[in-house]
């Protein structure tokens, strides 16, 4: 009957359900506040990090692509004798994924990162990571590659000319898709202190957020990054 209720007065939550202290933007971005906490125990500002991490990683791949395509068609057009009725369609294609992969990179570049659900990635999420796929994987590729290219091309400079050009363009695409989405995972957290200072409304809208933030699942502190 003396127990202390939620409308007592004198009543706190128990430990694990009482939220963390707020404090101003600057503190959580400060990078001594950032090195006392460990990666592992999260917050939302490292969540925010993650999303924009994967957003950017994910705008980076068409724009990859469309640069690999771009230098396919050039190196056909430049080697080949006979134009192949593909060439339109592959400039056609790289512009398409090159402004696509703009545009998204803009809006992600003009945009607050959420602070919860974090961004769905496949690829590699660090820089090593990254490294690592694109040797595992693009070795036997261009390897591959080589086989089909040599046995096409003789040893004259215009032959010598194709080979290098379509094997840069497969060496653009796989770092495009294997390596570009872990670099940008493993540096969210510096892009992020980035785009805060460098975009006035972003900083606008993380700082009510350090006032304002309470975990709808839990008790994850707002930071630090």
């Amino acid at each position: 009957m003396g127990d202390p209720t939620p409308q007592t007065p004198g009543w706190l939550p128990p430990p694990e359900y009482r939220q963390p202290p707020r404090h101003e933007l600057a503190y959580w971005l400060d990078p001594r506040t950032s090195a006392e906490v460990p990666l592992e125990a999260g917050s939302a500002l490292r969540t925010m990090a993650q999303n924009l991490g994967a957003r950017r990683g994910a705008a980076s791949v068409p724009v990859g692509l469309g640069i690999a395509l771009a230098c396919a068609a050039l190196t056909n057009l430049v080697t080949s004798d006979a134009l192949p009725g593909a060439l339109p369609w592959l400039f056609l294609a790289s512009v398409v994924l090159t402004v696509l992969g703009l545009c998204l990179w803009r809006r992600v570049n003009s945009s607050t990162p959420k602070p919860g659900h974090v961004s769905t990635m496949y690829a590699s999420r660090s820089v090593a990571g990254g490294w690592i796929m694109v040797v595992v994987l693009g070795v036997p590729l261009c390897a591959i590659a080589h086989v089909v290219l040599v046995s096409q091309f003789d040893g004259t400079g215009r032959g010598a000319l194709a080979y290098a050009g379509y094997q840069l363009a497969l060496l653009a695409g796989i770092v495009s898709v294997f390596f570009l989405p872990g670099y940008f995972s493993g540096h969210s957290r510096r892009d992020l202190r980035r785009l805060i200072a460098g975009n006035p409304r972003v900083r606008a809208e993380v700082e009510e957020l350090s006032r304002s933030w309470v975990d709808p699942i839990g008790t994850m502190s707002f930071g630090p990054l």
